[in-house]
């Protein structure tokens, strides 16, 4: 009777209508379900393509090489027989002058492009004289087209004052032609030894000519030639 009295009592519970249990709404058991429902679908779709058989690319790639690298060779072999022993030696001839041709060219032009240098000495002598003079024994010819195509060509001295206290000039002249040679003068300011003298471009007339070396001191003292030569540079 407890028991039954107990249940008929009106609690705060029930007057509120709060139940004990709670439950999931109903529109969150709806999403949920849509949900896995839409997993599911996917799922699916994804599967049926994975079982789909793939195409085999590298296979027909694979064969078409193979009818290409056949269809090459064919042709290769083809066009070989149409050529006999004698196309083939005629060829191999025809090459073969090609390359020798080509080889000797090649060595020509380097053998011509090649500079050459030449000395050609006057020898010594001493002079004393406030002019122009010849100094003794220092003469030579010379064949202006003998050096071939000559690029540059200067007058080289080398001079000796005792004295060291004048200065000394010298100078080519062309005897045969009875000029100076042009841009022959080489000065020595002053001093014991000049050591090597170069002059401006000379140029050698052609043909052979006799050249002269002159000299002129200033003082009247004696001065010493120690070398004197023209030098040629051609090709």
């Amino acid at each position: 009777m407890a028991r039954n009295e107990s249940s008929g009592f009106l609690t705060r519970e029930k007057l509120l209508g709060v139940s004990n249990h709670p439950r999931f709404p109903t529109i969150l058991v709806l999403v949920l379900i849509i949900l896995f429902a839409d997993l599911a679908f996917i799922n699916y779709k994804l599967l049926i393509e994975l079982q789909k058989p793939q195409p085999q690319k590298v296979s027909v790639q694979e064969s078409l090489d193979g009818e290409k690298t056949s269809s090459v060779s064919a042709t290769a072999a083809a066009q070989q027989d149409s050529c006999g022993q004698n196309c083939q030696n005629q060829i191999n001839t025809a090459v073969s002058n090609a390359l020798s041709s080509q080889k000797t060219t090649t060595t020509t032009f380097s053998a011509s492009s090649q500079a050459q240098e030449y000395f050609i000495p006057f020898g010594t002598g001493s002079l004393a004289s406030t002019s122009w003079a010849n100094v003794p024994g220092m003469q030579t010819s010379i064949d202006g087209g003998a050096y071939g195509r000559i690029q540059a060509a200067v007058f080289e001295v080398s001079i000796n004052v005792p004295t060291g206290n004048e200065y000394v000039q010298v100078q080519l002249v062309n005897t045969t032609a009875n000029h100076p040679v042009w841009n022959s003068i080489i000065i020595f300011p002053g001093g014991t030894n000049s050591g090597l003298l170069v002059s401006s471009p000379i140029t050698l007339d052609p043909g052979v000519n006799t050249y002269q070396v002159q000299m002129q001191t200033q003082l009247n003292f004696p001065a010493t030639i120690e070398l004197a030569r023209v030098h040629i540079t051609s090709n």
